[in-house]
């Protein structure tokens, strides 16, 4: 069943990845997700068949749904092992990954992490007693984690507007994991977390929920965890989320963020580039903090230092910031914000004007956003 589960699920991930899909594709990849749940909860029923026969449940709670077994149908040899425990949840995981990649919901996907769940405590319950032979490993935590935020992506699919859930369920896992005093994560669920908490529509904490993670790898990096390094990616995943955060304090933390990425690469730890300053000029373009306007120069200056230069989005940000600020402040600095929104729409002109290497247009936005300032 695994393996069928396996194969089947490559051809979903080759087609969800091909340059040119195709109608046929998407029908043939909603066919292999499907197969592929059915296999999934054929291979949930063998394992508490499994429990069932040998006796596992006569000391913790069936999964059954219904039933008995009989005494004459006992075998302790069907013992379930940790390798049919992780079979059962990589089963999960795949299914809600493939039904992600095909675009397709089922009552079993949206269970398929809470029943993942069910089988690692399981897991760790069996961990207590040593003659069980049974234990969770990083691996299992990690497949709960990714049944967790695939089954949440086909959600979001299905009902946009719903707050989504995987983070936060990925998040439990997570907690568990570093509970769990015999193993330790790795910064493959560090990322993955990561990429579920700046996924996470509406959830209010997500931004920092992201940003603390990428914190505690570094921490664990300057620690000795060479595994541990943060990216740029994933730098640049932590600013992603701040562009999405509402809060006050949003732009002030992506710029801290950024500074941090800078000092990194002033030491050739990480890099930086047009990405990591679009996403801070796009948090200050949606803030109300009225004083903000004033680091829109220091964070131009910053760019050409680290010889990054601004493109048109930069540009135009940075004159809706400007604004924005002009909006929301009194009418002494209001008038010193209108000014310079002037003077970085001149320096847009200038940098079109003699611009090679990066193509710079002034738009209506441009002109439009110093109209209203």
């Amino acid at each position: 069943l695994i393996s069928t589960i396996n194969d089947e699920k490559k051809e979903i991930e080759s087609d969800a990845n091909a340059t040119m899909p195709n109608e046929h594709g998407a029908e043939s990849n909603e066919i292999s997700a499907v197969s592929v749940t059915s296999l999934a909860e054929k291979a949930h029923d063998l394992l508490v068949h499994m429990e069932d026969l040998s006796g596992v449940s006569d000391h913790y709670s069936s999964m059954r749904v219904s039933g008995t077994i009989g005494s004459e149908l006992r075998d302790a040899s069907l013992k379930p092992t940790s390798h049919h425990y992780d079979s059962v949840i990589l089963a999960f995981a795949n299914a809600t990954t493939a039904a992600r990649d095909a675009n397709y919901t089922s009552h079993l996907t949206k269970q398929a992490p809470y029943l993942a769940q069910r089988w690692l405590g399981r897991m760790e319950t069996l961990a207590f007693d040593p003659q069980s032979g049974v234990a969770p490993t990083v691996d299992t935590y990690y497949h709960v984690m990714e049944a967790c935020v695939a089954s949440d992506t086909v959600a979001a699919s299905s009902a946009p507007n719903k707050q989504s859930k995987g983070a936060v369920l990925a998040q439990s896992v997570f907690d568990k994991l570093t509970e769990n005093t015999n193993i330790h994560p790795t910064a493959r669920e560090y990322r993955l977390l990561l990429r579920a908490w700046v996924g996470s529509s509406g959830h209010r904490e997500a931004a920092y929920k992201a940003m603390g993670l990428w914190q505690t790898m570094q921490k664990a990096f300057k620690g000795g965890a060479d595994d541990m390094e943060p990216t740029l990616e994933d730098g640049k995943m932590v600013l992603e989320a701040w562009t999405r955060s509402i809060n006050k304090r949003s732009a002030n933390r992506a710029q801290n963020v950024l500074s941090a990425m800078e000092r990194l690469h002033s030491t050739k730890k990480m890099g930086v580039d047009l990405d990591c300053y679009r996403y801070v000029l796009t948090t200050m373009s949606r803030s109300k903090v009225p004083d903000i306007g004033w680091t829109v120069p220091k964070l131009f200056k910053s760019m050409g230092d680290h010889q990054v230069h601004p493109d048109t989005a930069c540009f135009d940000l940075a004159i809706e910031t400007l604004r924005n600020c002009a909006r929301h402040s009194n009418d002494k600095d209001a008038e010193k914000y209108s000014i310079a929104a002037e003077n970085m729409l001149e320096q847009m002109e200038k940098a079109r004007d003699r611009s090679s290497a990066t193509e710079i247009k002034t738009s209506a936005v441009s002109y439009t956003c110093l109209l209203y300032t």
